[in-house]
């Protein structure tokens, strides 16, 4: 099976998925706590981890509590063992698998993907309207609704396109108080 292409913050949609699905607390897929109620869905996590991101077996240790890659490779020989030898368990995971995809689906991927461009475009069309440098607090509200950098080494959108603002438009817009 080829791993899909998750981003790390997914890592907690599969430590989450899987807790709920065990009825445990998120807290015990971190914790030291090795009582097979809390190991076995730390355990299958790391497991589906493994299988359904194309993550570092480190990186995902680090994700479960700083685990090193070791116990994750641990994790993931014990699960593929068992599901072998256990009915209930091989459906579960295979039923939290299935969960899992279905959240990271492509129409999840497309619909934050035009939700990403949207707003690419709407901090272009905001930078082509005011001259100059944006203020601090402006640069730092479109970083946080694009989640992508702006700043002096960011060319304007009107710039960067080879386009000149309207003077006589931003004037009138200044002029009517937008």
């Amino acid at each position: 099976m080829k791993p899909i292409d998750l981003h790390p913050a997914d890592l907690g949609t599969i430590k989450a998925v899987t807790a709920r699905f065990f009825d445990v607390r998120l807290i015990e897929m971190t914790s030291d706590r090795r009582a097979r109620r809390f190991a076995r869905p730390r355990q299958v996590a790391m497991y589906l981890a493994t299988r359904l991101t194309k993550h570092s077996l480190p990186l995902i240790g680090r994700n479960f509590g700083g685990r090193d890659h070791t116990t994750v490779i641990h994790a993931r020989d014990n699960i593929e063992r068992l599901m072998v030898q256990n009915w209930d368990l091989r459906k579960d995971v295979e039923y939290l698998e299935a969960q899992l995809k279905q959240l990271s689906g492509i129409e999840h991927k497309q619909i934050i993907q035009e939700i990403d461009d949207a707003l690419l475009m709407l901090r272009r069309r905001l930078i082509a309207e005011i001259p100059g440098t944006p203020p601090a607090a402006l640069r730092q509200r479109l970083c946080s609704l694009t989640g992508r950098p702006f700043g002096p080494q960011t060319a304007p959108a009107h710039q960067a396109h080879g386009s000149s603002i309207d003077t006589a438009r931003l004037e009138a817009m200044r002029s009517a108080g937008r």
